[in-house]
């Protein structure tokens, strides 16, 4: 079973670093994840400040925040199961 989730991690963070990678170093920061969550939520302003951000913008931050500590906590240290 360890064998599996070595794999999985290795399969998952290869599909997303490579292609991360590539954009970043071919020039082209547009085609990066994060550029894109950026526009799709049309937070691609120059210039913008979080205050023009919207209740649903800051409710997605915080339930992500929360999300990731509580994997970390869960993953690393086997608390909060």
């Amino acid at each position: 079973m360890a064998r599996y989730w070595l794999i999985w991690f290795l399969v998952s963070i290869t599909s997303f670093l490579v292609p991360e990678l590539i954009a970043l170093f071919s020039g082209h920061p547009e085609n990066t994840l994060s550029d894109s969550i950026w526009r799709m939520e049309d937070l691609y302003k120059p210039g913008q400040s979080f205050t023009s951000w919207t209740f649903a913008h800051y409710a997605f931050t915080a339930g992500f925040i929360v999300l990731a500590v509580w994997l970390i906590g869960h993953f690393g240290w086997r608390i909060w199961t």
